[in-house]
């Protein structure tokens, strides 16, 4: 598989990590215990960060300078995605295990919302995030959007090469030729 770094994805990554890290601190300030003590628990899908040379280094960037910065351990719970994450908060309602979930949609917010599952949150940064886009996914701030559009298309690069991969449009993605070369 080829993962094309561009300017999108990283600015992705870095807003990500911003977004993240600010929700982390202000639920360890809500934790009331000992910097030793401190665990900050995430609920994420397991593909979010997992990509690059080495998916574990993009872990440690994300995470492990907020646990060396803050002396807290950052305990990520992996799902198959975004919907078991969410059952998983909405089971637990009663006894909240995880402190912040990355990765819910524009569709699973509102499921979300319904269930009570989720605490508003405004970030002291949150008008560096485009008005627009906080107003039509979440103006209440139970979430706060960190990315948006197409993230990635993965490939075979087995079977496409990046030369024929670079000229594809939308439309020839849905032609026959390529539909078992995806």
């Amino acid at each position: 598989m080829v993962v094309r770094w561009t300017a999108g994805r990283i600015l992705a990554l870095a807003l990500a990590v911003v977004v993240v890290l600010a929700a982390a601190y202000a639920a360890l300030q809500r934790s009331g215990g000992t910097q030793a003590e401190r665990r900050l628990v995430i609920y994420t899908y397991e593909s979010l960060l997992k990509w690059g040379d080495d998916p574990n280094a993009t872990l440690d960037a994300v995470y492990g300078e907020f646990e060396r910065r803050y002396n807290c351990e950052v305990v990520v719970r992996e799902f198959d995605d975004a919907r078991s994450a969410l059952l998983a908060l909405i089971q637990e309602k009663d006894n909240p295990q995880a402190d912040v979930i990355i990765g819910i949609d524009n569709v699973l917010i509102h499921e979300a919302i319904q269930a009570d599952v989720l605490e508003p949150y405004t970030p002291s940064n949150l008008d560096e995030i485009h008005d627009w886009l906080v107003s039509s996914l979440d103006p209440t701030h139970h979430v706060v959007p960190y990315d948006y559009g197409l993230i990635a298309l993965v490939y075979d690069s087995q079977r496409i090469s990046d030369e024929e991969m670079s000229g594809l449009t939308f439309d020839d993605l849905a032609k026959p030729e390529y539909a078992s070369r995806l």
